[in-house]
Protein backbone atom coordinates (compact mmCIF):
# COMPACT_ATOMS: atom_id res chain seq x y z
CA UNK A 1 0.00 0.00 0.00
CA UNK A 2 2.71 2.50 0.95
CA UNK A 3 4.64 1.69 -2.24
CA UNK A 4 1.58 2.66 -4.31
CA UNK A 5 1.37 6.02 -2.50
CA UNK A 6 5.07 6.65 -3.11
CA UNK A 7 4.67 5.88 -6.81
CA UNK A 8 1.65 8.18 -7.03
CA UNK A 9 3.61 10.94 -5.27
CA UNK A 10 6.46 10.42 -7.74
CA UNK A 11 3.98 10.71 -10.61
CA UNK A 12 2.94 14.16 -9.40
CA UNK A 13 6.55 15.31 -9.23
CA UNK A 14 6.98 14.83 -5.47
CA UNK A 15 4.75 17.86 -4.99
CA UNK A 16 2.15 15.77 -3.19
CA UNK A 17 1.95 14.25 0.24
CA UNK A 18 -0.48 11.65 1.55
CA UNK A 19 -1.86 12.02 5.05
CA UNK A 20 -3.96 9.57 7.04
CA UNK A 21 -7.41 10.81 8.00
CA UNK A 22 -9.47 9.67 10.96
CA UNK A 23 -13.24 9.85 10.44
CA UNK A 24 -15.75 9.67 13.27
CA UNK A 25 -19.47 10.23 13.43
CA UNK A 26 -20.53 12.63 16.17
CA UNK A 27 -24.07 11.63 17.12
CA UNK A 28 -24.48 14.73 19.27
CA UNK A 29 -24.02 17.13 16.35
CA UNK A 30 -24.95 14.72 13.53
CA UNK A 31 -21.69 15.61 11.79
CA UNK A 32 -18.66 13.71 10.51
CA UNK A 33 -15.50 14.75 12.34
CA UNK A 34 -12.37 14.34 10.23
CA UNK A 35 -8.83 14.94 11.41
CA UNK A 36 -5.27 14.52 10.24
CA UNK A 37 -3.22 13.66 13.32
CA UNK A 38 0.11 14.23 11.55
CA UNK A 39 -0.86 17.85 10.86
CA UNK A 40 -2.90 18.47 14.00
CA UNK A 41 -5.91 19.77 12.06
CA UNK A 42 -9.57 18.76 12.07
CA UNK A 43 -12.92 19.82 10.71
CA UNK A 44 -16.50 18.64 10.63
CA UNK A 45 -19.24 18.51 8.02
CA UNK A 46 -22.60 16.82 7.39
CA UNK A 47 -21.02 14.01 5.33
CA UNK A 48 -17.72 12.26 4.68
CA UNK A 49 -17.15 13.74 1.22
CA UNK A 50 -17.62 17.33 2.36
CA UNK A 51 -15.51 16.73 5.48
CA UNK A 52 -12.67 15.33 3.34
CA UNK A 53 -12.91 18.19 0.83
CA UNK A 54 -12.75 20.75 3.60
CA UNK A 55 -9.88 18.95 5.33
CA UNK A 56 -7.92 18.76 2.06
CA UNK A 57 -8.20 22.55 1.65
CA UNK A 58 -7.21 23.11 5.28
CA UNK A 59 -4.21 20.81 4.91
CA UNK A 60 -2.97 22.64 1.80
CA UNK A 61 -3.32 25.99 3.59
CA UNK A 62 -1.57 24.59 6.68
CA UNK A 63 1.37 23.33 4.59
CA UNK A 64 1.61 26.70 2.82
CA UNK A 65 1.75 28.48 6.20
CA UNK A 66 4.45 26.13 7.45
CA UNK A 67 6.45 26.78 4.29
CA UNK A 68 6.10 30.55 4.70
CA UNK A 69 7.34 30.23 8.30
CA UNK A 70 10.32 28.17 7.15
CA UNK A 71 9.07 25.11 9.04
CA UNK A 72 9.26 21.62 7.54
CA UNK A 73 6.11 19.83 6.44
CA UNK A 74 5.21 16.96 8.77
CA UNK A 75 5.65 13.50 7.30
CA UNK A 76 2.94 10.88 7.69
CA UNK A 77 4.30 7.96 9.69
CA UNK A 78 1.12 5.88 9.99
CA UNK A 79 1.33 3.26 7.26
CA UNK A 80 -1.66 1.22 8.39
CA UNK A 81 -4.68 0.74 6.13
CA UNK A 82 -7.23 3.49 6.15
CA UNK A 83 -8.37 6.68 4.49
CA UNK A 84 -5.65 8.93 3.08
CA UNK A 85 -5.93 12.24 1.30
CA UNK A 86 -3.41 13.61 -1.14
CA UNK A 87 -2.38 17.20 -0.58
CA UNK A 88 -0.34 19.27 -2.99
CA UNK A 89 2.63 20.81 -1.23
CA UNK A 90 3.61 24.41 -1.94
CA UNK A 91 5.46 24.28 -5.26
CA UNK A 92 8.58 25.84 -3.78
CA UNK A 93 8.65 23.25 -1.00
CA UNK A 94 8.56 20.18 -3.25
Amino acid sequence: MLDLRRRAAYACGMECADYKVRLQWDAETNQVVADIPALGISDYAPGEASALDSLREMAAFHLECLFEEGSPAPVETDESEGVFIRVRRPSRAA
